[in-house]
């Protein structure tokens, strides 16, 4: 009885502890959009700048390690979970004996935040790739800054 109290105890100071823990790992994933909204936006206003398309690519490779941190700093809970539903196990099929309730609220539980870190994980990928294309951009406003001071023409 006391090893059911303790799992259900578990079970809700896991749950309490996995709502923070994705309400912050959100608000980073805001806070890393908002970022990079702001260095497309930069891009547009400073086209013909290239002292400026400087900075913002070393932004860019900043905000791109930002995403990798972002991502590492996921891996050590999701292989937590992982390991946990291996050792749940695979539920059981119709017809055999119901697992303990506590044990399937585990693995719901354990599944939602699985299925939220994943998602945490695809919009840094889709971040990753925004900042990839600005990247790109950026070379590509630089080169063709490069080309046309080449051959702008100038009194002697």
């Amino acid at each position: 009885m006391r090893s059911v109290l303790a799992l259900i105890f578990f079970v809700c100071f896991a749950f309490v502890a996995f709502a923070q823990v994705s309400d912050t790992r959100q608000q980073e994933l805001d806070e890393l959009t908002t970022r990079i909204d702001k260095i497309e936006a930069s891009i547009d206003d400073n086209k013909a700048n290239d002292t400026a398309l400087v900075k913002l690519r070393v932004d860019l490779e900043s905000f791109s390690k930002s995403l990798i941190e972002f991502g590492i700093s996921l891996r050590p809970r999701l292989g937590e979970i992982n390991q946990r539903l291996d050792e749940l196990g695979v539920p059981p099929k119709e017809g055999e004996p119901e697992e303990p309730a506590v044990l399937a609220q585990e693995r719901v539980s354990l599944q939602q935040e699985k299925a939220l870190n994943n998602s945490f994980i695809a919009t840094a990928e889709s971040l990753s790739v925004r900042a990839s294309k600005a990247i790109d951009r950026i070379g590509a406003l630089r080169r063709e800054l490069f080309t046309n001071t080449l051959f702008q023409r100038t009194d002697i």
